[in-house]
C-alpha cells in the first residue's frame, strides 16, 4: 500500500470494506516523523461518569518508534476518584491488520467492532471489554484533503455516534455497559497543530442530536495561523457539516481553558453553542509532537453544553431548538509548552 500525503491508495479488496473501516485502517508505513492516534469515550449519564481510551502510535525525533496505551476515568460525582494513567512500550508490542482494522498494543486491542485490555500504573487499573454498534461517521475535511500534504494532520471519525455495551474494571470494579453513548476517531500525521480546542457531544436531552466541533491554529514559519473551526451537527439523522475551507475562517470561535463559544451556519440553520467545563472535572495531559516539541491538553469528559438552533424566517433568525447536556460533553484545550 502507498501513501501520498496521508491517505492510503487501497487495492481493491480493501474498497470492499464499509467505509468507516476503511477510515480506521493504520496508517503508520514505517514513516518519520509521523504519529497516528486512535481514541473512544463513552459517557454514563445517570452516574456522570466518563471513560476515555488512546492507543498512539508516535516516531519522535531522534528515538526509535513507540507506543502508548492511555487511560482516564471521570467521575462528576467525586472528582477526587478522577484519574489519568498511561503506559509506553517499543514498537516490537504493536501489531496490526493491513486489510481490516485491528491494532494492538501489548495485549490491548482495538477493532472495527469493539475494544479489549488492560491497563495499570501506580495504584489505578482498568480493564475493558467492549462492543460497539448503531454507528455512525464522519470525515471531518473534504475528501481531496485526505490526500494532500496539508493539513499534516488527518482527522477523521469512524465512530462519531455509537452504542457501547460490554464490561470495565476501574481499580478493580466491575461496572457493566449497556448500550451507552460513545465516540471513536483517528488522526495521523507529521505534525499536530500548535493549540487547538475540541468537543465532542452526543448525550443532549434530545438524543437525536450530536455534535462535534474543532477549532486550531497552525504554525506558519514564527507565527500562528488565525484559529480555524470545523463545525457538525447531526439532527434527526439530517448532517449539517461546515467542515469546506471557506468555513474554517466563516465558523467563529471564542474560548479558553473553561469555556467555548462557537457559531455557525449551514443552509437555513444557524447554530450557536456554549460549552463550560468544571474545573475539579479537567485532567492535565501531556503530548509530544513528532518533533519532540510539548503540548498540555486539559481535558474533561463532563462538561456543560447548550445548542441553539435558528431557522431564518422572514428575514430574522428564530430559535427553533434548543438543546442541553449536563456534566457529559468531551471539551479539551491544547497549548503548546514553550
Amino acid at each position: 500500500m502507498e501513501v501520498k500525503g496521508g491517505e492510503r491508495y487501497l487495492p481493491l479488496d480493501i474498497m470492499s470494506l464499509h467505509s468507516a473501516e476503511r477510515d480506521n485502517l493504520t496508517r503508520w508505513q514505517n514513516q518519520a516523523p509521523f504519529y497516528e492516534v486512535y481514541y473512544l469515550k463513552w459517557n454514563n449519564v445517570a452516574e456522570q461518569t466518563a471513560f476515555w481510551l488512546r492507543y498512539t502510535l508516535l516516531t519522535p525525533k531522534g528515538r526509535p518508534p513507540e507506543a502508548s496505551l492511555w487511560g482516564m476515568y471521570f467521575d462528576g460525582k467525586d472528582p477526587k476518584k478522577n484519574f489519568f494513567i498511561k503506559e509506553t512500550v517499543p514498537f516490537d508490542q504493536v501489531k496490526f491488520e493491513p486489510y481490516f482494522f485491528f491494532i494492538s498494543i501489548k495485549s490491548s486491542s482495538l477493532f472495527q467492532e469493539g475494544a479489549r485490555g488492560s491497563l495499570k500504573q501506580g495504584n489505578h487499573s482498568l480493564e475493558w471489554d467492549l462492543q460497539f454498534t448503531d454507528s455512525i461517521s464522519l470525515r471531518h475535511y473534504p475528501t481531496p484533503l485526505y490526500f494532500l500534504p496539508l493539513p499534516k494532520t488527518k482527522f477523521l471519525a469512524p465512530h462519531l455516534s455509537m452504542k457501547v455495551t460490554g464490561t470495565i474494571v476501574v481499580d478493580g470494579k466491575t461496572l457493566t455497559l449497556q448500550q451507552l453513548p460513545g465516540h471513536q476517531a483517528h488522526f495521523w500525521g507529521t505534525q499536530q497543530a500548535s493549540r487547538w480546542a475540541w468537543a465532542h457531544c452526543n448525550t443532549f436531552d434530545d438524543p437525536q442530536v450530536v455534535l462535534e466541533a474543532l477549532t486550531a491554529q497552525i504554525s506558519l514559519g514564527t507565527k500562528l495561523s488565525p484559529p480555524l473551526t470545523l463545525f457538525f451537527v447531526s439532527v434527526d439523522g439530517q448532517r449539517y457539516a461546515c467542515h469546506q475551507p471557506y468555513h474554517w475562517w466563516k465558523n467563529r470561535s471564542t474560548y479558553d481553558q473553561q469555556s467555548w463559544h462557537l457559531e455557525a451556519t449551514s443552509g437555513p440553520y444557524y447554530f450557536v453553542v456554549d460549552l463550560t467545563a468544571h474545573p475539579e472535572d479537567q485532567m492535565k495531559v501531556p503530548y509530544e509532537d513528532p518533533d519532540g516539541s510539548q503540548r498540555l491538553c486539559l481535558s474533561t469528559h463532563l462538561a456543560d453544553v447548550q445548542l441553539d438552533i435558528l431557522k431564518k424566517s422572514d428575514g430574522h433568525w428564530n430559535l427553533s431548538r434548543r438543546c442541553i447536556a449536563t456534566r457529559s460533553a468531551a471539551f479539551e484545550v491544547v497549548e503548546t509548552v514553550t
